[in-house]
């Protein structure tokens, strides 16, 4: 059975993130956050993951590392990243690499497949009271993202 879980975050700062940088929702800490993907089955596979940014024309590669716990890494948006640290390696699931981000003058938007080089499909099990996993978004290569707009990510689930 397939089921979607998505994740909307509003990116407060916005601005040039460097290669290697978080995007998160904020640059303070304690209130910048990980994307939490409730509700997931309690074991399987992602098998299709979309990224979708409302800043039009951006060509940017971003990663998804994800946790079957909140990981301690870096949340801070603008900030290097740190995932995965030595204290999150035993519920580090996998990581998504998108491939570049396209746009024909609506949102940018890149999708993992099984087929491309995004680490597909990944298997999943969740071990805690509300079955979620948490993610920590990454750009590879720089990203200007404007304040306010939101990045979607969807995750296909095959349980």
């Amino acid at each position: 059975m397939l089921k979607t879980i998505r994740v909307n975050k509003v990116i407060a700062t916005g601005g040039v993130n460097s290669a290697a940088d978080v995007i998160s929702n904020n640059t303070s800490a304690g209130i910048a956050t990980a994307w939490e993907f409730s509700r997931c089955p309690e074991e399987g596979y992602i098998v299709r993951a979309i990224v979708a940014v409302k800043t039009t024309s951006l060509t940017s590669n971003l990663t998804l590392y994800l946790f079957k716990a909140l990981p301690t890494c870096e949340l801070r948006d603008n900030v290097a990243n740190t995932a995965v640290l030595n204290a999150d390696k035993d519920n580090y699931i996998g990581r998504i690499d998108f491939p570049s981000l396209d746009s024909q003058g609506g949102v940018s938007e890149a999708i993992a497949v099984p087929s491309s080089s995004g680490n597909l499909p990944l298997a999943i099990r969740p071990d805690n009271s509300t079955n979620s996993i948490w993610g920590v978004l990454v750009s590879r290569t720089a990203c200007t993202v404007t304040s306010g707009d939101d990045i979607n990510i969807s995750l296909m689930i095959d349980s």
